[in-house]
């Protein structure tokens, strides 16, 4: 496998059909060797190449969006009527990661939800990071672990009726709720659907 075609395919695909001039190429050609360069970083630091081509591609943003911005005017699917630029936000995943704390603060003071909300900070970090699926669900199952628990628990404390069943249940779930931890990562890590 060439890195470099691969990623050269993967640029030239988004600006095709937009029209080709000496900036447009020489841009083209700037994200081509940033592209290249970050992939071979983290390749370095031990990830596979799909790995690290897809956190660089997530890092680069949208890159039709790129193209659109870059190609500009000179791009012939634009109305010729059309002069006012067009905007877009957007987010990248560790600004997302970074923005979770607040929430978890909004969702505290407004809800006053502190005991169990904070579990969004460590459950979005994990879903966004560029690791396998299966061991982001292996990450996350100790969190799901304790976010029960902690639910169980607050409706016990919110409810009249039927508290005895509820305190039965959050002890139980502390008792052998944990066991789903280990299943899964056993299940996740040697259970494979396989085509046939």
């Amino acid at each position: 496998m060439n890195i470099e075609s691969e990623i050269r395919n993967f640029v030239d695909n988004a600006f095709k059909g937009k029209v080709n001039s000496n900036d447009v190429t020489m841009d083209k050609e700037e994200i081509v060797v940033n592209l290249i360069d970050k992939v071979d970083e983290e390749m370095k630091r031990g990830l596979t190449f799909n790995e690290a081509f897809l956190k660089a591609r997530g890092e680069l943003g949208d890159i039709n969006f790129l193209a659109d911005e870059i190609s500009g005017s000179q791009n012939s699917n634009y109305k010729v009527l059309d002069k006012e630029p067009k905007y877009r936000l957007i987010f990248s995943n560790s600004m997302i990661i970074a923005l979770t704390p607040f929430v978890y603060c909004l969702l505290g003071f407004m809800f006053n939800l502190w005991d169990i909300a904070w579990v969004i900070i460590p459950v979005t970090a994990i879903a966004l990071s560029s690791i396998k699926l299966s061991n982001k669900i292996i990450a996350i199952t100790p969190l799901f672990y304790v976010f029960v628990g902690l639910f169980i628990n607050r409706i016990y404390s919110h409810t009249l009726i039927f508290r005895g069943l509820i305190s039965s249940m959050a002890l139980k779930w502390w008792a052998i709720g944990w066991i789903i931890i280990p299943v899964s990562a056993i299940i996740l890590k040697n259970v494979k659907i396989v085509k046939e």
